[in-house]
């Protein structure tokens, strides 16, 4: 799961998200902020679900690696978006 393409998929699919959660095509967005704005636990999943990709097993609990991939795909994130990572 935490591959460095799917943390590329995830990454795009979530600045995507975020863009049009924002209403903004090319500018950028206040990804290191977002959850000041929105729920960005959603956008985050709703990529995660984008790329194919589930965050929450069916028991409810995130495993590690998924973790990894959701904190690893925020970070490249903020990097396509012009931001230093947290």
């Amino acid at each position: 799961m935490n591959t460095p393409e799917n943390v590329e998929r995830v990454a795009v699919a979530f600045l995507n998200v975020m863009r049009r959660w924002f209403k903004t095509k090319h500018k950028p967005v206040d990804i290191l902020n977002a959850n000041d704005h929105f729920d960005a636990n959603m956008a985050m999943d709703e990529a995660f679900t984008a790329c194919g990709l589930k965050a929450l097993p069916d028991e409810g609990q995130m495993t590690q690696e998924a973790c990894d991939l959701w904190n690893a795909a925020w970070d490249r994130t903020a990097i396509l978006n012009g931001e230093q990572p947290s």
